[in-house]
């Protein structure tokens, strides 16, 4: 009866600490969903960039046909999340640089899925050209 009872008991603890090691399988592959959509990219050393999500890895993250955003306002309100939801407003003076093919941002603190009106809206603004 008792060999019973520890037999049960390990099995349990044996199933809770496979399901904890699948919660955290889950937990590392957040952003794949975002794979191959536009997103806004925070990062601590490199600013922020809207581009074409490649891939996650920790706080690495590499994008394509990036565009470096210098100087950019939101269309409403004021945060980098309106500018993903509402785009930019192109009546202000922008600094978005031209798009690059490839960059990889090694610091990103933030990925924010970008609206249609968004895309839309980078499309629309001219590179910065600073000469």
């Amino acid at each position: 009866m008792k060999t019973e009872l520890i037999e049960k008991l390990i099995e349990m603890l044996v199933k809770d600490e496979n399901s904890e090691k699948s919660d955290q399988v889950e937990s590392d592959n957040l952003a794949d969903d975002l794979i191959g959509k536009r997103v806004i990219i925070r990062s601590h050393d490199s600013g922020c960039h809207f581009g074409v999500l490649k891939g996650v890895s920790g706080r690495h993250v590499s994008l394509a046909d990036s565009r470096r955003m210098w100087s950019w306002w939101s269309a409403k309100e004021m945060t980098l999340s309106a500018v993903a939801k509402f785009g930019l407003n192109e009546s202000k003076s922008l600094k978005i640089q031209s798009e690059v093919e490839r960059i990889e941002i090694l610091d990103a603190c933030e990925i924010i899925l970008c609206s249609q009106d968004c895309i839309d809206s980078f499309d629309r603004v001219e590179p910065y050209n600073e000469q």
